[in-house]
C-alpha cells in the first residue's frame, strides 16, 4: 500500500498516531478539545453543515479562537448544506470577525450544469497543523445523537497526530487555494511539528474527480487483493462497480473471512433498494453480509488484517467517481483492536442476510434491473 500511495503522491509517516471513536459524540468531544487547546489556525471541510446543537458549540468555540487571532477557514459544500443553512452563510460567517473566512463549493443555481455532481464530501477538521480528524461524520446533530433520524445514527471518526496531518492539510489548501485565495503563502500551514518515531505507518490520502485516478478505489482494490484472513467493510450504500464486486467475491472464494456491515434503516430507500440488489452474487460467492439492526450505519470503514481505513469513501459510483474524498490508511496502530472490537459489537446487534432474502419475484426483478441503469448517479 505505501509504494501505491507513494507513486500517487502521498508519503507514509512512521511518526505519530492514529486514536478511533467509536461513536459521534466520542469525536465530536475530541474535537472540541482539540479546538479549544488552538494558537494558530484551524481549517474545516465538510459535506453538511446544518444549525443546532453541534454547530452552535462549534461556533461559538469557533468566535473565541478568532477573538484570540486564531486563523479559521471553513469550507461547505453548498449542495450538502441547501437545505439546513440560509441562504448566503459563507458570508454571514465572514461577517462575523475577521479571523473567519468561509467557501461554499461549488455553489448551486437554478440552472442544470454536470459539475453539480462535483460535490465536496470530504470531513476534515485540522488544528494548528499538529492534529487532523476525519471519517463519516457531517456537522449536524443526528452525529452526536442530539437529533433522532432512522433509529440510532452510527458513525465513526479518528483523530491523526504527527506529520501525517501535514498530507491532511494539503489537501485542504488545495481547494481553498483554487477557489477562494490564490495568493495565500500555504508554507506556513504546512510544518506539522515532529511528534517522534512511533514505529506506525499512516498515510492520509484525498480524491478528486477531475484527475483520471481513482485514489480511493484504489486503495480499496488493494486492501481486497491483500487481504488473507479477514476483511470487514462498514458502508451505508453498496452500489459497486465491477472491479469492486469482482475483488470482494475472488476475496472470499479463496478463503477470506469477508463481511459487509450496511444499514438497517435506510435514509435513501432507492439507494437502499439498490445496495440489497447488490447482495446476490456477494453472498453466493461467501461473502457475510450484515444490516446493522439499531439504525442507519453511515460510517465508512474497511478493516483487514491489522490494517484499517477511516474515512468519507462510501463503497458507491457517487464517492468512487463524483466526488472529492478523504481518507486515511494505518497499520500497526494500538487503535487497530478498537476498531475489530468495535465491528464485532456492530455484528452482534446486526441481522446476518442470506441468498433468500435476496430472492424477487418478476416485477421486483425488472424494477433492480431498471435502476441499475442509474446506479452512476444514485
Amino acid at each position: 500500500m505505501s509504494a501505491l500511495l507513494e507513486r500517487l503522491g502521498y508519503p507514509t509517516y512512521d511518526d505519530g498516531d492514529v486514536s478511533y471513536y467509536p461513536t459521534g459524540k466520542e469525536l465530536f468531544a475530541a474535537m472540541l478539545d482539540a479546538l479549544r487547546r488552538a494558537e494558530k489556525f484551524v481549517l474545516m471541510e465538510y459535506f453538511i453543515l446544518a444549525g443546532g446543537t453541534m454547530w452552535r458549540e462549534l461556533l461559538k468555540l469557533l468566535l473565541e479562537k478568532a477573538e484570540e487571532g486564531v486563523q479559521i477557514k471553513i469550507i461547505y459544500d453548498d449542495f450538502g448544506s441547501m437545505f439546513s443553512l440560509p441562504p448566503h452563510y459563507a458570508r454571514y460567517l465572514e461577517g462575523l470577525h475577521e479571523n473567519i473566512r468561509c467557501l461554499a463549493f461549488n455553489k448551486v443555481y437554478p440552472i442544470f450544469s454536470p459539475s453539480y455532481n462535483h460535490r465536496d464530501h470530504r470531513k476534515i477538521l485540522i488544528v494548528d497543523g499538529k492534529v487532523g480528524f476525519t471519517g463519516g461524520m457531517n456537522i449536524a446533530d443526528e452525529y452526536i445523537d442530539e437529533k433522532k433520524r432512522f433509529g440510532y445514527w452510527k458513525d465513526t471518526g479518528i483523530r491523526v497526530r504527527g506529520e501525517g496531518v501535514r498530507s491532511m492539510t494539503k489537501a485542504f489548501l488545495e481547494t481553498w487555494v483554487a477557489l477562494k485565495e490564490p495568493q495565500l503563502d500555504v508554507s506556513t500551514y504546512l510544518q506539522s511539528p515532529a511528534y517522534g518515531k512511533t514505529g506506525a505507518c499512516i498515510i492520509p490520502c484525498a480524491d478528486s474527480p477531475l484527475d483520471e485516478v481513482r485514489t480511493c478505489e484504489a486503495v480499496y482494490l488493494e486492501m481486497i487483493h491483500r487481504a488473507k484472513e479477514y476483511l470487514y467493510i462498514t458502508t451505508p450504500y453498496l452500489v459497486l462497480d465491477e472491479a469492486l464486486r469482482a475483488a470482494l467475491c475472488l476475496a472470499a472464494m479463496r478463503g477470506v473471512d469477508v463481511r459487509i456491515l450496511t444499514p438497517g434503516i435506510p435514509d435513501k430507500k432507492t439507494v437502499y433498494r439498490l445496495t440489497r440488489a447488490n447482495y446476490g452474487v456477494l453472498l453466493r460467492s461467501g461473502v457475510r453480509i450484515y444490516e446493522y439492526t439499531p439504525g442507519f450505519l453511515h460510517a465508512k470503514m474497511t478493516l483487514s488484517d491489522g490494517a484499517a481505513v477511516v474515512g468519507t469513501t462510501n463503497y458507491d459510483y457517487r464517492s468512487l467517481y463524483l466526488h472529492f474524498e478523504n481518507m486515511v490508511y494505518f497499520r500497526d496502530e494500538s487503535c487497530i483492536a478498537a476498531i475489530r472490537e468495535d465491528f464485532e459489537q456492530m455484528f452482534l446487534v446486526s441481522k446476518e442476510r442470506t441468498e433468500a432474502d435476496t430472492k424477487r419475484r418478476f416485477l421486483g426483478k425488472a424494477f433492480d434491473t431498471v435502476l441499475r441503469i442509474f446506479e452512476p448517479l444514485l
